[in-house]
């Protein structure tokens, strides 16, 4: 609302603020136009006469001559059009779109002549509609899932399950003609009249995939037609009825991530004959064709074809189109200003747990443990070791003994340590990620615990008196369950997928659920020690319900607060929660009375780095795109203070004094897309040794891309205080999920809009410097959360992992775009509205296959020794296999890569702004390493390795508000700084020829075995 305020020569007009809506609005949007010859992925459909065409461009749709020509625009708006389908008398054009704004598409109508647009269908997600023969009624596909994951047309993602429904133009009423959800590609009429559709078989073990075709027979009647070879992703009829034209791919289990052999091809009615029409460029996901005259009529490597079926012959058929777009603005990240004194207590406080007396306070700051008295007295560190505790220490009932989670190198151990005598005892190591979660028995005698020496983590049981191991539930696949103990001992209770269950600690027995809560996410439920109370988090609220009847349900629940959920406890008393919030430790009863802080005591010691001559360094300047003669550079307080001759500069007594020898200083790297504590237990990543890899290999700052922020300020904790190899964290808090989540134990969860705008301003006060909103999102969060954040002036981060991702990430404002457009490229259309948005693609081209490719074809990038001393054996096996993926191969990754390569270098000369970004924890992605491995991918893409160097340092620090800081290496600015031995703008490569690296004013070696000069 505006109001006006009217004086004397001057006008002031107010902004009073309303109500945030939870609504999407589409207003607020600019206009962009591109000039495009190329068109990426388009979907075709051609006229009944065969004299013109609809085609998609950039979410748009056209209209072109078959002959070619200027291409005319028929839709617009901030919207993503697809799938277009010309009725029979080629007056109408429905299609698939999402400019309803509460869906990720529906079916729509276009009349050609007037231009009007109606909505036919309402779904959660509508797509691929086919018109009746008769012209009065539209065939399509309802998927079952709103979210993003179907679009990735990977099983192993959730798969494509879809109901075939039918809309009548008539009265606009709908019904389903399948009645279970199933993996249906493709609906079509065959000639004479009958609706079919293709019914993908999924493979299993070494059997490839197969597609059903199957027939609309009667009411209610399916039978099928043939069975094909593959996925039969798009199908359209011969018009005299004598067979099928596919759009066939082989796979249906690996999807998006590998490239493929696809074709066009012809199958006789009976199944007998095939012949092979044309072979494709893998476009991901398939796009519609369309045949008349005898040809074929599709879009292909950036262009539109036809396609002679009898002969295979192609002609090219040139257009030009001026797409005009309506764009949400950018928001750039928040300037970063960082606190140029000494850290005085810290940021954040983990897992705070009661003793068993009451007297004591046991909780985890900067990784280590600590152990207060609750009367007076300062917290007292509990152990010397230098690796990181964590996991949600847990006391015995006796108060006596700690187990505990200790992180070191690549070795997670389950630790249990004596509190009087200090005696230590070591009970699981393993060289894999995960929170071990240890809970005791009533008894004292016994641990329950998460093991993951698989992919999928388990409960176990360990006796310690007799030592004997046990599994007890096996299967919990991306879920941190909490395991812990009924107070009587009878039961063991864990969470999985959004419930709490108990079962008896025996393998055999079967997991009964104690909850049936439909309100969303539930997870870290634990039962009260006296067995009368459960509590579990919703993201970070946490939330209660007496345990009088079982199961609990949704009406006898209650939000205790809006805060604490990630680390919580009972008291041992169960008459009161114990969590932590920030840096404060709070006591909430559950009796109503209002809760407590528990003051906690620390004061850390001071740890200013030594002021620091380096003498004899050649300093690279970004003004003049290379490296000055040797001279001298002092650091103080952190800081760069001067660069230049000492005769102009005062130097003080106390400093410490390197002498570079000639060597070349690069700004710190940042590697732009990492994610540093993942809480989840199937990724090989390592919470200790991937701090210190980072650091080992120049990298002294990154931007996570999804991680428990609690851990991120732990880390960012024991760097300032104790000056750990630790890069600097720029938190993009935890990843945004919704219904049918990927990461269920490590993200946050929005069901709804008022929900996903509370979690943008909670992240943004939690200090993340950006938004991660996950592909499991519906599109109709995906937009309220794109617009909560420019409210709130803060970046979005997203996947395009597929087309409708770029596209429609790029009209919803995004800071970045994450991942490459992988198996294929993009092509000038999408490469020039990267540039219009300003919007910086964050190319992680090593996790698509880059870096298996690299470390086929040069071995020796796998023997550094910096390298092994950070890698674990299974990891490093890992990469010296031929593949990650058992369906990827050398060649065809070959192919992708060159494609993608190509993309990148015209994305660079048109002025996108890049990032070297890793997606560090996946496998073939070593954390530090791989930065140097993407920058190698640039490299290839004909980029220089000054622009290279620009791209994972001043632009990336950029990307996070930090250019005023970091970045380059200038006076004021923090001394981050990389001494090479090699001249890096002579080749890329020598990058990794790393003799020490400076963070923040301390000086470490490269190699964790050198001993610094």
């Amino acid at each position: 609302m505006l109001r006006k305020l009217f004086l004397p020569g001057l006008i002031i007009v107010i902004v009073v603020a309303l109500p945030l809506s939870p609504a999407f609005t589409d207003q607020g949007t600019i206009s962009v136009e591109i000039e495009s010859t190329e068109v990426t992925r388009p979907d075709v459909a051609v006229s009944p006469n065969g004299k013109w065409m609809i085609f998609n461009a950039l979410g748009h749709l056209f209209r072109l001559p078959v002959e070619g020509g200027e291409a005319q625009q028929l839709t617009f708006g901030p919207y993503f059009d697809s799938d277009p389908a010309i009725s029979p008398d080629g007056k109408q054009v429905v299609f698939s779109s999402d400019r309803d704004v509460k869906s990720n598409g529906n079916i729509f109508l276009l009349e050609l002549a007037s231009g009007d647009i109606r909505q036919l269908t309402r779904e959660k997600w509508a797509a691929r509609p086919v018109w009746s023969p008769d012209g009065e009624s539209i065939a399509y596909l309802a998927y079952e899932y709103a979210g993003q994951m179907a679009e990735y047309e990977f099983v192993g993602l959730g798969g494509i399950l879809t109901l075939v429904r039918q809309v009548s133009l008539k009265n606009g009423s709908t019904k389903a003609l399948t009645s279970e959800p199933a993996p249906v590609h493709s609906i079509f009429y065959l000639s004479d009249s009958r609706l079919a559709w293709t019914m993908v078989e999924t493979e299993s073990g070494d059997q490839p995939a197969q597609s059903r075709i199957e027939v609309l027979t009667g009411p209610g009647k399916i039978d099928t037609l043939l069975t094909v070879d593959g996925v039969a992703d798009r199908v359209v009829p011969a018009a005299n009825g004598d067979g099928l034209y596919l759009r066939r791919y082989q796979s249906a289990r690996v999807g998006v991530f590998v490239p493929q052999l696809e074709q066009i091809v012809f199958l006789s009615k009976d199944g007998k004959k095939e012949r092979a029409i044309t072979d494709l460029n893998n476009p991901q996901p398939r796009p519609g064709f369309s045949i008349a005259t005898g040809k074929i009529y599709l879009g292909d490597t950036g262009r539109l074809w036809s396609i002679d079926i009898g002969t295979g012959k192609r002609e090219e058929i040139s257009f030009s189109a001026n797409i005009k777009m309506e764009v949400f603005p950018r928001v750039e990240a928040p300037s970063f200003k960082p606190d140029r004194g000494q850290v005085k207590k810290p940021t954040i406080i983990l897992d705070p747990r009661l003793s068993g007396d009451g007297k004591n306070l046991i909780f985890t700051v900067a990784g280590f443990i600590w152990k207060q008295p609750l009367t007076r007295g300062p917290a007292q560190r509990l152990f010397d070791d230098e690796g990181f505790q964590w996991g949600a220490a847990a006391l015995s009932p006796d108060g006596r003994k700690l187990a505990y989670q200790h992180s070191e190198g690549n070795l997670q151990e389950l630790r249990v340590v004596d509190l009087e005598s200090g005696e230590i005892s070591k009970l699981v190591t393993v060289d894999r990620t995960g929170r071990f979660e240890p809970s005791w028995s009533p008894d004292g005698r016994k641990l329950v615990y998460v093991g993951f020496a698989g992919k999928v983590p388990s409960l176990y049981l360990i006796d310690l008196v007799s030592g004997k191991r046990s599994k007890v539930i096996n299967s919990f696949p991306r879920w941190m369950p909490r395991p812990h103990f009924s107070g009587d001992g009878r039961y063991l209770y864990y969470t999985d997928r959004n419930q709490v269950y108990r079962t008896t600690a025996v393998e055999s027995s079967k997991p009964e659920p104690i909850t049936r809560i439909s309100g969303g996410h539930l997870a870290d439920g634990i039962v009260s020690p006296d067995g009368n109370w459960l509590a579990f988090r919703r993201n970070e609220e946490i939330w209660t319900a007496p345990l009088d009847r079982l199961p609990v349900t949704d009406d006898a629940v209650t939000r205790l607060t809006d805060d604490g959920g990630l680390n919580y406890s009972f008291a041992p008393d169960s008459s009161a929660l114990i969590y932590a919030a920030g840096p404060k430790v709070w006591q909430h009863p559950l009796n109503g009375v209002e809760r407590k802080d528990i003051p906690v005591r620390i004061e850390f010691p001071s740890n200013v780095p030594a002021p620091t001559l380096i003498r004899n360094v050649r300093v690279l300047d970004f003004d003049v795109d290379g490296f000055t003669k040797a001279t001298s550079l002092f650091i103080d307080k952190g800081r760069i203070q001067w660069i230049g001759s000492e005769k102009k500069h005062k130097v003080p007594r106390n400093v410490k004094i390197v002498d570079a020898e000639g060597k070349f200083a690069i700004p710190g790297l940042f590697d732009s897309h990492i994610h540093t504590s993942t809480p989840i237990h199937f990724i090989p990543a390592r919470d200790v040794s991937n701090m210190a890899a980072n650091i080992a290999f120049g990298v002294t700052s990154v931007r996570d891309m999804g991680s428990d922020i609690t851990l991120v300020k732990a880390w960012n904790d024991r760097r300032e205080v104790y000056g750990a190899p630790v890069p600097r964290i720029f938190s993009g808090g935890a990843m945004i999920e919704t219904t049918k989540p990927f990461f269920h134990g490590g993200s946050f969860f929005a069901h709804t809009a008022e929900q996903a705008r509370a979690l943008v301003r909670k992240e943004q006060r939690d200090g993340a410097v950006v938004i991660k909103s996950y592909f499991t999102l519906p599109w109709s969060l995906q937009r309220v959360i794109a617009d909560e954040a420019r409210r709130q002036a803060i970046p979005i981060a997203a996947h395009g992992m597929v087309f409708k991702e770029t596209v429609v990430g790029l009209v919803l404002g995004r800071g970045s775009i994450e991942h490459q457009n992988m198996p294929s490229r993009v092509y000038d259309d999408v490469i020039q509205l990267f540039n219009k948005t300003g919007t910086r693609w964050g190319l992680t081209i090593g996790v698509g296959g880059g870096n298996a490719l690299l470390f086929n074809q040069e071995p020796q990038l796998l023997s550094c020794g910096c390298l092994r001393a950070f890698t674990s054996q299974s990891d490093y096996d890992l990469a010296k296999a031929e593949t990650v993926f058992s369906d990827l191969k050398p060649a065809a990754v070959l192919k992708s890569y060159t494609e993608l390569l190509v993309s990148v270098k015209e994305a660079h000369s048109m002025g996108v702004r890049l990032l070297a970004g890793t997606d560090a924890l996946n496998p073939n992605i070593f954390y530090g390493h791989a930065v140097h491995m993407e920058l190698r991918h640039l490299a290839q893409a004909g980029i220089s390795p000054i622009d290279i160097l620009r791209t994972a340092t001043i632009e990336a620090a950029e990307m996070v508000g930090a250019q005023d800081v970091l970045g380059s290496l200038t006076p004021e600015k923090i001394a981050d700084i990389v001494l090479l031995n090699e001249n890096p703008l002579d080749d890329i490569k020598n990058t990794m020829d790393i003799w020490r690296v400076v963070q923040g004013g301390r000086i470490f070696a490269s190699n964790p075995e050198v001993e610094e000069r």
